[in-house]
């Protein structure tokens, strides 16, 4: 395996109470740091429950990435949303290279064109 910051996150697919989450995240990570084997940790977490029934699962960090790579576009690059989102990313780009004048004409245009590909890479993602 390659270095990576991120390589999965272990947490509940539903709402759950915090004592519920200490209490799975205990058993977890007991589990884990006593036999090194993430599947009888994630058994742990999950009560022993059959695989259908488990609240707490490992996401890999690529299906993650995905899933927030997809509500990015599908909730923050909304119409109702772009206007705002076309004002931050022309400021930033203005931040970015001085507050220098010359910037700022060529920054919205630019910042529209970034905004347009977002649906057809929506296109491409799964579900």
């Amino acid at each position: 395996m390659e270095p990576s910051p991120v390589w999965g996150i272990v947490g509940p697919t539903l709402d759950v109470w915090n004592s519920d989450l200490r209490d799975a995240m205990e058993a977890f990570y007991r589990e884990l740091l006593t036999t090194f084997d993430i599947r009888k940790a994630l058994e742990a977490a999950n009560e022993s429950k059959p695989y259908q029934e488990w609240e707490y699962i490992l996401e890999g960090a690529e299906i993650m990435y995905c899933r927030v790579f997809n509500h990015y576009l599908s909730e923050l690059c909304a119409p109702k949303h772009l206007a705002a989102r076309e004002n931050e990313i022309v400021a930033e780009m203005v931040r970015r290279r001085n507050h220098r004048i010359e910037v700022a004409f060529d920054a919205r245009d630019r910042a529209r064109r970034m905004l347009s590909k977002s649906p057809r890479i929506l296109r491409l993602l799964p579900g």
